[in-house]
């Protein structure tokens, strides 16, 4: 995949359009303002690490599977998604986007049932 600007956008608006029904973590805020800048996406692939090591790895450890946990998976996807858009050397698997939208599905079906 050719990744471009908009995908950055794409994974910009997700976040902050899903941010408000989670927790609150420092991680995700960092990825906001990174996100935010693109003169700081190469950045987004220390965020995906501090997310992976404090929010999603935890959570597999203790099996936990609520809107919150679901929610990591998102955010470590947009991390990928906009490290990628940085034009990296090593980039991540170039599904990333991909996997994005349908954490994001999962998220919302996640959070749909609790109401």
């Amino acid at each position: 995949m050719n990744y471009e600007a908009s995908q950055a956008a794409t994974a910009l608006e997700i976040l902050l359009r899903l941010l408000p029904a989670v927790s609150s973590h420092r991680e995700y805020v960092e990825l906001v303002e990174v996100a935010s800048d693109s003169s700081r996406w190469d950045e987004a692939h220390e965020v995906f690490g501090r997310i992976r090591r404090n929010i999603t790895l935890p959570n597999e450890a203790s099996s936990t599977t609520d809107a919150d946990s679901i929610f990591a998976y998102v955010a470590e996807n947009a991390a990928k998604t906009i490290y990628n858009c940085s034009h990296p050397i090593t980039p991540f698997d170039e599904d990333n986007l991909e996997w994005l939208l349908k954490c994001e599905k999962e998220f919302l079906a996640a959070i749909d049932e609790v109401d």
